[in-house]
């Protein structure tokens, strides 16, 4: 059995933290927020294949490693995304939506 590295790189993704309306904030407490995310990449036969270890599902190959860092970001903003309009979907209307830092 290979084992993929632990920690390869860090994705700074920007992500809304809180929903006002419909305007994203990422400002909590004046400053502004970041998540962070752990990419775990590697070289297999000639190409990059890597994934988002935090959230899964994200995964893509690429020739490059720059080029897989830039889609799998692409990758987890798109993944983010649907999965906040899923949850929406999900609770229909007379919802509360709150912050949650960890």
């Amino acid at each position: 059995m290979e084992f993929l590295p632990l920690l390869d790189f860090q994705i700074a993704v920007r992500v809304p933290l809180c929903y006002r309306g419909h305007k994203f904030s990422e400002l909590v407490g004046g400053v502004i927020m970041s998540q962070t995310y752990t990419a775990v990449t590697k070289q297999v036969d000639g190409w990059w294949v890597g994934w988002v270890a935090e959230i899964p599902g994200v995964n893509c190959q690429e020739p490059t490693r720059e080029t897989l860092l830039e889609t799998l970001a692409i990758t987890l903003r798109e993944a983010i995304a649907f999965n906040r309009q899923e949850a929406l979907a999900m609770v229909g209307s007379d919802y509360h939506e709150e912050c949650i830092a960890l």
